[in-house]
């Protein structure tokens, strides 16, 4: 409520909330091997609802020394959205974060903010040859919601209807229906019809 007058100090409650969380995050069970989704920190969750004015303080943390500061960042950008389309570029070059929980963020932030310039229609693609399942599981809901912008990477989603993850093998189904043009179409029947034969 208080509005841009508390950035600051929540950038400060954010960045100590959100170390303080890292070990209930990544911690594993055996039903949950990568950790969990937390919920966000007070302080982030402030900072979302604050919207435009702390778009760019959030952004700077996009470049923290702690891969979890960088994670909750993007996902602030996330949930503010569409406001935050002034910092694309930093989102952008966080689609290339050493840690796959910044590159997922990051692109799932980049498909909320809804800002497709042409470096964002090259970046979210990419991101269905990424090591990581999560972040090819991102991506190709970020190339479902580009939809026909994404004609250029029917080979790229094609080539996750092979994926080992199941989740993904479906989503990628699904950005095929989204591109809507002839060739995706063409993939995605061919692969509904090879599926039939599924041996599970």
């Amino acid at each position: 409520r208080v509005g841009g007058s508390a950035i600051s100090k929540l950038i400060t409650s954010m960045h100590q909330q959100t170390l303080i969380s890292i070990d209930e995050t990544t911690a594993k069970t055996p039903d949950n091997a990568h950790g969990t989704n937390p919920t966000p920190s007070p302080a982030a969750l402030a900072l979302s609802a604050i919207g435009r004015q702390a778009v760019r303080p959030v952004a700077q943390l996009l470049k923290d020394d702690s891969w979890w500061v960088r994670a909750v960042a993007a996902n602030v950008l996330y949930r503010i959205g569409k406001v935050a389309s002034d910092v694309v570029s930093d989102l952008v070059a966080a689609c290339d974060d050493g840690h796959w929980w910044v590159r997922r963020n990051a692109i799932e932030a980049l498909t909320e903010v809804g800002r497709f310039t042409d470096d964002v229609v090259d970046k979210i693609p990419a991101g269905l040859s990424d090591e990581d399942y999560r972040v090819r599981r991102s991506a190709c809901l970020g190339v479902g919601r580009l939809g026909s912008l994404a004609a250029g990477a029917v080979s790229l989603v094609a080539s996750v209807l092979d994926d080992e993850n199941r989740y993904n093998r479906f989503y990628a189904t699904l950005a095929l229906r989204r591109i809507g043009t002839p060739e995706a179409q063409d993939r995605l029947i061919d692969a509904l019809i090879v599926s039939r034969w599924c041996p599970i």
